[in-house]
């Protein structure tokens, strides 16, 4: 969480206060948080639910994702990407990432089969995927797009918020995301039947709660993700911080990045669209994970302002470190899975091994930054 106050306070006062904590109420504030999120990042339309799990989930079957299909996702994200697929009974297709750590293209094209049906790229620390590319290898061989810019709120690629380049995108709310209300997600789409049967599928009775809900899509089974007016109304607050947050994270990368602090042989990690990055992360390829961890050891050691961390060390985000998909342990018995080894991505673990990211808060004072970044060459020797 970046930034919470007393704006958010006096929201969540004032839903309380009107006991009205129901979505499906007159002046709600999930419609509303909707309509402007949606005009934020220029959506027709636009889904609040309860996490961007509970989004890539009901995106997946508003797609008409199901058992035995293969949804396409890297090896470098976090786990609830391919659980989302799982979820419905998909499998998930492990494809290894490039130097960004975004989906590699060209294992992207290796890896679809005649049974693939879609494609996730994760827009992961808030770094564009090679959108042109990827959009053009699916509408090839007709699979579908899903975003997931669960990190990567605000973001663009090309001029195009994340999220609404493919057939729906996806953001996530949860405590450590660029906005947050603790617990939190969003469905984008421009398309008027997926997002009717998202709003079905996240909600089991909208079409019973609301008149406004009536949808013409037929109605079907779903579950229940709907979100609180609390919660949405801290997210209202939140999204009228979005521009000032991204501007202060991007100048900051700016200033690491340039930086005449930084050894000389780290080179910066590649961007597909540096303008868009919503710059949460400075990566740096080093020479090896055993260089890469001793930074990441002796950044932290020191506890200045910046952090540091080596993406192959972060647990639940890389692929060797989810067994319940690497074992194929469905939540569906009797579905057929697909069973993958330590070894089934090893681009995908280089280059993860290989990068080091510094993390600064966005509120961080730039002289203070400076300060840390002058004491590297010393702290590095």
């Amino acid at each position: 969480m970046y930034r919470m106050g007393e704006e958010e306070i006096q929201a969540v006062t004032e839903v309380i206060a009107s006991k009205k904590l129901w979505r499906y109420q007159e002046g709600s504030r999930s419609q509303q948080f909707e309509r402007d999120l949606a005009a934020k990042v220029g959506a027709l339309h636009s889904l609040v639910l309860t996490s961007g799990t509970a989004g890539l989930v009901s995106g997946l079957a508003a797609l008409g994702i199901g058992p035995g299909d293969e949804v396409l996702v890297p090896a470098y994200t976090f786990i609830a990407t391919p659980f989302a697929a799982m979820a419905l009974g998909a499998i998930p297709v492990l494809v290894e990432v490039d130097e960004s750590l975004t989906l590699d293209v060209a294992d992207l094209k290796r890896k679809i089969t005649p049974r693939s049906k879609a494609v996730i790229p994760v827009h992961i620390n808030g770094l564009p995927c090679a959108m042109d590319e990827i959009l053009t290898v699916a509408r090839n061989n007709g699979l579908a797009v899903l975003e997931d810019a669960c990190q990567a709120m605000g973001g663009s690629y090309r001029g195009q918020r994340l999220g609404t380049l493919g057939q729906a995108g996806v953001y996530s709310f949860n405590y450590y995301k660029i906005l947050s209300c603790g617990e939190g997600g969003a469905l984008v789409t421009n398309d008027a039947e997926l997002y009717e049967k998202a709003l079905i599928y996240h909600d089991a009775g909208c079409s019973f709660f609301s008149p406004a809900q009536k949808v013409k899509t037929p109605y079907f089974a779903g579950s229940n993700y709907r979100m609180s007016e609390i919660l949405s109304a801290v997210l209202g607050v939140q999204l009228t911080r979005l521009d000032g947050l991204l501007a202060d994270l991007r100048e900051r990368k700016a200033h690491i990045l340039g930086h005449p602090g930084l050894p000389r042989d780290w080179v910066p990690a590649p961007v597909h669209d540096a303008l868009g990055d919503c710059a949460t992360k400075s990566g740096f390829i080093v020479k090896d994970h055993e260089s890469a961890r001793r930074i990441v050891e002796l950044v932290n050691g020191a506890h200045f302002c910046v952090q540091a961390e080596c993406p192959l060390d972060t647990s639940r985000h890389v692929y060797t470190n989810w067994e319940a998909v690497r074992e194929g342990r469905s939540p569906l018995k009797g579905l057929e899975t697909r069973r993958y080894a330590a070894d089934a991505c090893p681009q995908t673990l280089e280059f993860l091994g290989r990068t080091v990211y510094l993390t600064v808060h966005p509120d961080t004072p730039m002289e203070e930054l400076d300060q840390a970044l002058a004491q590297f060459p010393r702290l590095l020797a």
